[in-house]
This record gives structure tokens, sequence and C-alpha cells, in this order.
């Protein structure tokens, strides 16, 4: 049921050997690769010509999840952000004709 691996640790500080240590995992390793490429058959209609990139090299993400009142303020600075513009775009718009008129020009210019 276990898979064990060995696996080789950090370095401890001070020190250029590393310390192993022993996994035992349920993960189960396959080759990720077609059987056409051990048939040398590249043409094969019996099976498809895939396989799974190398990976060079392992790494893990970890993503950290916001408490839910750092998850509402955000939601409610963003309501608010968007309610602002909506009015202030509503505003301006309804006095474009007072505030983007320049009252300098002639009533009876001549181009």
């Amino acid at each position: 049921f276990y898979s064990y691996f060995w696996a080789q640790g950090a370095a401890p500080p001070n020190s250029t050997e590393r310390e192993g240590f022993c996994v035992r995992s349920t993960v189960r390793w396959s080759r990720a690769i077609s059987p056409a490429f051990e048939l040398n058959d590249y043409t094969s209609s019996n099976y498809s010509t895939w396989t799974e990139s190398r990976w060079k090299e392992i790494k893990g993400r970890i993503f950290l999840v916001a408490s839910h009142d750092l998850e509402m303020l955000t939601l409610g600075v963003g309501i608010g952000v968007l309610l602002t513009s909506l009015l202030l775009t509503y505003i301006i718009s309804s006095k474009a004709d007072i505030l983007f008129s320049s009252g300098r020009e002639p009533t009876t210019a001549t181009y």
C-alpha cells in the first residue's frame, strides 16, 4: 500500500552535507511515455505518440487564504469605489456643457 523513498534533506546551518530521510507515501510512480516510443513505431495507429514534458525542478506554492473580515473589507472598499466612480461620472456627464465649454468664444465667429 505504501511506497518508500529516500529523500535528500536540507543542509544544516554551517554544513555542506545534507541529512537524508525516508518518506513513506501512497504516491505511485508511472512512466508517462507512450508504448509507440518503446516500440520505435512512431506512425503507429494502435498507440498515440504522446509524452509528458520533463520537469526540470520540483517546486510547490502555498496560497494563503485571507480572513473573512479582510475579504469583507476588500469587498466593501471595492463597492464603495464603484459607487463613487459611478456618481462622479454621472455628475460630470450631466454638467459637461458647463464644465467643458470655453466662455471666450464670440457668438459670431467666422472661420
